[in-house]
């Protein structure tokens, strides 16, 4: 059999030599595998949009007491109408209750106000110096209604644990791409009935579902890039499929200072994913899922036209199929009492029970924190739009520092520096004096760098820790775990209203610095060959193991996904 090379790309197989990999055949990298990364760069704008949205669509904007609608209050200015019917709480104007008035005239000495008795607004006035509408103003998410809010975020990350449970199976069942499309085909549909909603649980139960569609289309075309590159490629490929996600977070405050108007923000956000319906034409099916599905006719076809954008010829392309699978079939027999290993491996022995629970912690922690930050900008000082696009600058210098500082510092001390600083830099907001609270919102913005470096951390932290019979269960439980942590971030903003503005970020800096205590309970896995089996892992943590080669990690959980 013949495989033969083209000359652009020269980490291909040689030309006389046994098929190993299906990506022998139409290429380990190459402009199929470009194509494929930049299809995912674009799809990692909407996805982010719609993640970090809220703020944007229900910022913290001023509200107080309508006025009544009767011709003695048509020439009353705002200010004066404040100063005559809203009492002050502390040294601002009440949002949710007026003094008690009557009038039984049409001029102002017919007006009687009684400062000692308050009432609850009936309807309410907002302020448009900054955006034309909001959704609080669409369906009056105020006073004791506004924590519905926070509850709609957390509805938005439970669609993301769903997407985990479902599309996984799903993919490995029925393949990647009609996944693919089903999602994107939910992720479309319900960003378009997001903006047209008529109520808000409309609204919500959309919500839910784009974050379940988008979830599902990036995890799987995930695994797919995964599976149509070498080894050699996953890692700087996976890094570079989440560059859309930074390019998002960046450009996201820009969409909402252009509109300031929450439906045509939701729209603008919605309208780029039909772009995404390329992946009709652009992406065939997986050859990997269909080789070990056997389906060898649309394997060939599949292969034969990747090997046509990569110029990669092959002179029995039947036959070296069929020793793909042949060999595949192999090694699952082989491996076949690895695959009995499953979640509750996790919590058996003392050694990797320990690093499990410390790993799930930190990744609560981070994702908790992660978001917490980001959907809470708009309480920090000074411009919010300028503020979100800060915390979305800070992904680009921390992703970068992390790579550095995992390359010559190992695991624990990046990990656990990250956590450390992030919590001291979240914790030192509170004291900061009211004067200066530019100052403030820079410890913010240094928390939320450390933070975003503590993601690249844990992945490949996880990924090395996780002996490799439960190491993608074990990943898969870490990231489950932060989902959680996600869904209860949007409520740190509550109960900041009820207590007082300086708790979330106390919160975040203790638990952070908490984290960071846990760290030194974990190995160091840096320069040491990866684990196997389960008793290799339990034996990882009870003798001095030595030290080699690091192992190069073939897996897609070594990059940080965009979903987190």
């Amino acid at each position: 059999m013949e495989v033969t090379k083209d000359k652009k790309f020269k980490d291909e197989t040689p030309e006389k030599t046994e098929v190993q990999d299906v990506t022998d055949l139409f290429g380990k990298y190459g402009a199929w595998q470009i194509r494929f990364l930049v299809w995912m760069i674009l799809g990692g704008l909407p996805s982010c949009w719609n993640n970090l949205v809220i703020p944007f669509l229900a910022p913290e904007v001023d509200y107080w007491c309508q006025k009544p609608s009767v011709s003695l209050f048509d020439n009353m200015t705002t200010e004066e109408w404040k100063l005559l019917a809203i009492p002050k709480v502390g040294s601002e104007y009440s949002k949710c209750s007026m003094y008690d008035i009557k009038f039984n005239g049409t001029e102002k000495k017919d007006i009687f106000i009684n400062v000692n008795k308050t009432i609850p607004c009936a309807n309410f006035e907002f302020d448009h110096s900054l955006y034309t509408s909001t959704i609080q103003e669409e369906w009056s998410l105020t006073c004791n209604n506004n924590w519905l809010i926070s509850l709609s975020q957390s509805i938005y990350m439970a669609g993301f644990l769903i997407a985990v449970l479902v599309t996984g199976q799903a993919s490995d069942r029925v393949g990647r791409r009609p996944v693919m499309l089903l999602c994107l085909f939910i992720m479309c549909v319900a960003g378009f009935v997001a903006a047209f909603a008529p109520s808000f649980t409309v609204f919500v139960i959309a919500r839910f579902f784009i974050a379940l569609g988008k979830s599902g289309l990036y995890t799987t075309s995930f695994i797919h890039l995964m599976e149509s590159c070498g080894p050699e490629h996953r890692t700087w490929l996976g890094v570079g499929s989440g560059i859309g996600w930074s390019i998002g977070y960046v450009t996201l405050p820009g969409i909402a200072w252009l509109t300031r108007d929450w439906f045509m923000t939701q729209l603008v956000i919605t309208v780029p994913g039909l772009a995404l319906v390329s992946l009709w034409w652009l992406i065939p099916e997986s050859p990997r899922w269909l080789l070990s599905q056997e389906k060898m006719e649309k394997a060939e076809e599949v292969v034969k036209k990747l090997m046509k954008i990569n110029k990669k010829e092959c002179a029995d392309l039947p036959a070296a199929l069929q020793q793909i699978v042949n060999k595949s079939k192999k090694k699952v027999e082989n491996d076949e009492k690895k695959r009995h290993a499953n979640m509750l491996d996790l919590l058996r022995t003392p050694g990797l029970r320990k690093n499990s629970l410390v790993l799930f912690f930190i990744w609560f922690v981070t994702a908790f924190i992660f978001y917490g930050l980001s959907l809470n900008t708009n309480d920090l000082y000074g411009n919010p739009f300028l503020n979100f696009f800060i915390a979305g600058a800070v992904e680009f210098p921390a992703q970068f520092l992390a790579f550095v500082s995992l390359k010559y510092f190992g695991r624990k001390m990046p990990l656990l520096a990250s956590l450390f600083i992030g919590g001291i830099a979240c914790s030192l907001t509170i004291p900061v004096p009211a004067d200066l609270q530019w100052l403030r919102t820079t410890f913010a913005m240094l928390g939320k760098l450390c933070i975003t470096g503590t993601f690249v951390f844990i992945y490949i932290y996880s990924a090395e820790t996780f002996p490799t019979v439960v190491r993608n269960v074990g990943v898969g439980c870490c990231s489950t775990v932060a989902r959680i942590g996600s869904i209860i971030a949007p409520f740190v903003k509550e109960l900041g209203r009820a207590t007082n503005p300086n708790v979330p970020l106390g919160i975040f800096g203790a638990i952070s610095v908490f984290g960071s205590f846990l760290v030194p309970l974990l190995p160091e896995t840096n320069m040491h060959t990866m684990m196997d089996t389960l008793e290799q892992g339990e034996e990882f943590h009870t003798k001095n193991p030595k030290k080699t080669k690091p192992e190069k990690l073939e897996l897609a959980t070594v990059s940080r996904p965009v979903e987190v």
